[in-house]
């Protein structure tokens, strides 16, 4: 499984630093709200996590196919997964629910809604 030269470069690219920029720029002066909060803790480690899923995946269809070049990076990932779902485990109480009662969950808020909508606005 290859990864294009030009995503591996960026990967490989050290962050570039936008303190002049931070300094300078009046929104930065307030205090961070909960929401900058939790998208600085915990939303940034959620999109890691499911980018590096998505590669654990792909290695893992790899694997499958008999491709042990595969097995290595299905390795790796798995290890590089555990960092951003131990930041997300600690700071948040989210908790991974079974895809049923997931379903469940979404249809009940769907019903309520809707019922949420008959009742005020009589549609």
């Amino acid at each position: 499984m290859a990864i294009p030269r030009r995503q591996a470069r960026e990967a490989r690219a050290p962050a570039q630093e936008s303190t002049n920029e931070v300094a300078t720029d009046p929104q930065y002066a307030r205090p961070a709200t909960l929401s900058d909060v939790f998208e600085n803790e915990v939303v940034g480690s959620f999109e890691d996590m499911l980018i590096l899923g998505e590669w654990w995946r792909a290695a893992s269809a790899y694997v499958a196919l008999g491709e042990e070049q595969a097995r290595k990076a299905q390795t790796t990932l798995s290890a590089r997964i555990t960092g951003p779902s131990a930041v997300i485990k600690g700071k948040s109480k989210f908790e991974p629910v079974p895809l049923k009662r997931s379903a469940g969950v979404q249809l009940r808020a769907l019903v309520a809604i809707m019922g949420w909508r008959l009742n005020v606005m009589g549609v």
